[in-house]
C-alpha cells in the first residue's frame, strides 16, 4: 500500500507540474516583421503621445482575486516603443520615392486588467493616427487604426500585460502603413 501511495502521489504532482506551463496566456501574433512597401521616402518622422495625462500602472496584483477588481493604465510611450515605429514606418519607404513628412500620433493606449475568482483577462485598447504631408505639392492624408486585443488568462500579471501592449502597438503601426498602400494604390510586400 506504501508503493501505491507513493506512485499515486508522484503522477498527481507530475500532472499538476506539467498543467501548470498552460496557465499562461499567449501572446498575439506580432506582425511588426512585415514590411509593406508605400511610394514615399521619409523626409522627417515625428513620433508624439497625443494621450494627455496617463495613468501610473505599478499594480499591486494579488496571488488571487476574490472579488471582481480592475486595473487601469496608461505606459508611457517609450524609447522602444519610439525604435519600434521608426523602423515599421521606415523599413516601408521608398527611397526614389515622393519626399513627405510623417507624423505618428498615439490617441490612445490603454491596459486594463480584469480579475475575479474564476479568470483574468488582460485587455489592451489602442488607436493611433498618421499624417503625411508632401510640402510641394500641398498634399495631406490623415489615417487612423485602432486596435483592442483581450486575453484570456489564469494568472494574469503586469509584465505579461506589458508584452501584449508592446505587441500592440508595432502592430497599430504596421495597420496604418498598410492603409497607405490600400490609399495610393500601391504594390505589396517587400521581399
Amino acid at each position: 500500500m506504501n508503493k501505491f501511495f507513493y506512485a499515486t502521489a508522484f503522477a498527481l504532482v507530475v500532472i499538476l507540474l506539467s498543467s501548470c506551463g498552460g496557465l499562461r496566456a499567449a501572446l498575439p501574433d506580432d506582425r511588426s516583421g512585415e514590411v509593406v512597401s508605400q511610394p514615399f521616402s521619409i523626409s522627417s518622422l515625428e513620433i508624439v503621445d497625443g494621450r494627455g495625462a496617463l495613468r501610473p500602472l505599478g499594480w499591486k496584483l494579488p496571488m488571487l482575486a476574490v472579488r471582481a477588481r480592475t486595473w487601469t493604465g496608461d505606459p508611457v510611450l517609450g524609447e522602444s516603443h519610439r525604435s519600434d515605429i521608426n523602423r515599421i514606418v521606415k523599413a516601408s519607404q521608398d527611397p526614389t520615392g515622393i519626399p513627405a513628412e510623417f507624423k505618428f500620433t498615439l490617441r490612445q493606449g490603454e491596459l486594463m486588467l480584469y480579475a475575479d475568482a474564476m479568470i483574468a483577462r488582460e485587455h489592451v485598447k489602442m488607436k493611433g493616427e498618421l499624417s503625411i504631408f508632401i510640402p510641394g505639392r500641398d498634399f495631406k492624408l490623415y489615417l487612423t487604426s485602432s486596435l483592442d486585443y483581450e486575453i484570456p488568462t489564469y494568472n494574469a500579471t503586469e509584465k505579461h500585460a506589458r508584452q501584449v501592449y508592446d505587441i500592440a502597438i508595432r502592430n497599430l503601426c504596421l495597420e496604418m502603413v498598410k492603409q497607405i498602400q490600400e490609399e495610393m494604390g500601391t504594390g505589396g510586400a517587400k521581399s
